[in-house]
């Protein structure tokens, strides 16, 4: 059995495992959400108070922690994608893989208005401006893309 990291549990409420988005999700997503919840730090104030997040939007999952639990890159990116569809959680903070710039998770309770007309989806971040020079600029052979260098592969003159 692959072990992922996280605390020594997690804890399911009955109305998350019985609710429409839960049922409706693949194995996959599933698994990838139990995988979030074993990332959360949770704590209680005082013993009637709610639980509270102390690490929301600070979670991360990597592809590479996802392949070393069995989940391959195209289905880990599917399962993201039905959670973050779902209301299960949200990206805090794109990551930039080229920089070794992780993404930031963080856990909603959207699902809860699943399939009903006051859900709403929190919306990928864009990253505007973090990375200026990233990109071929005006002035540089390679800028705009052309579909003629694009088929050529961008070797050569054209």
């Amino acid at each position: 059995m692959k072990k992922v990291r996280g605390g020594k549990g997690t804890y399911l409420d009955a109305e998350l495992i019985n609710s429409d988005a839960f049922r409706d999700l693949t194995q996959t997503a599933i698994l990838v959400y139990l995988d979030f919840r074993l990332r959360m730090r949770i704590h209680k104030k005082t013993r009637n108070s709610e639980p509270e997040i102390t690490n929301n939007g600070e979670l991360v999952y990597t592809y590479i922690e996802a392949e070393k639990a069995g989940i391959s890159r195209p289905s880990f990116q599917r399962a993201i994608d039905q959670l973050i569809e779902y209301g299960f959680i949200y990206i805090a903070e794109s990551g930039a893989g080229l920089f070794r710039s992780a993404t930031l998770y963080g856990m909603s309770g959207q699902w809860k208005k699943w399939g009903t007309p006051s859900f709403t989806i929190i919306p990928r971040p864009r990253r505007n401006g973090l990375f200026p020079n990233v990109g071929f600029k005006k002035g540089h052979p390679y800028y705009p893309p052309t579909k003629e260098r694009a088929n050529a592969g961008g070797h050569g003159e054209l």
